[in-house]
């Protein structure tokens, strides 16, 4: 997470978040720049992890675990987050287009958990894979979906 802490977005602002401030942002709508052809996005935010800072609406609440916001409220404010920001995806058409990668933050050092949704998935087709991976394996995972040619040295594609 710290790598991405200081990186900005094209608007200026930096690329963590909070998920109160995640879902903010979500609830105002997701907008389209139709002069770039192909985008990427990376969001990082605070997600799951410890030291809570929103209920299960997704309102700030300031030092939340000492005014009794347990975890499930926590994570069901996150689940909103999520549900809302791919909601949005839907709403505007880019949902079937998109490649959606979910990663935490501890893939250093851990094993990690990784979903993949792929363009014109559906959700009755998605498949769990248990096979053991590694966070450094994202790159050969991102030149395997663009089908370069020997991404091989660069680690085993998730999607194997």
């Amino acid at each position: 997470s710290g790598d991405f802490a200081e990186l900005e977005r094209y608007n200026g602002k930096t690329a963590a978040y909070k998920n109160e401030d995640f879902y903010s942002e979500a609830c105002k709508g997701i907008t389209i720049d139709d002069s770039i052809d192909k985008k990427i996005s990376v969001i990082n935010w605070h997600g799951f992890h410890e030291e809570y800072t929103n209920d299960e609406y997704c309102n700030y609440v300031p030092n939340a675990e000492s005014e009794g916001v347990t975890r499930l409220q926590n994570g069901k404010g996150v689940l909103l987050c999520i549900d809302k920001y791919l909601e949005d995806l839907k709403d505007i058409g880019m949902y079937d287009k998109s490649t959606i990668i979910v990663m935490g933050d501890h893939g250093k050092l851990y094993d990690g958990c990784v979903f993949i949704k792929l363009p014109n998935e559906a959700h009755n087709e998605m498949q769990i894979n248990n096979k053991p991976g590694v966070y450094d394996d994202f790159q050969a995972t991102i030149l395997d979906m663009i089908r370069a040619q020997n991404c091989d040295s660069f680690g085993n594609s998730w999607l194997e």
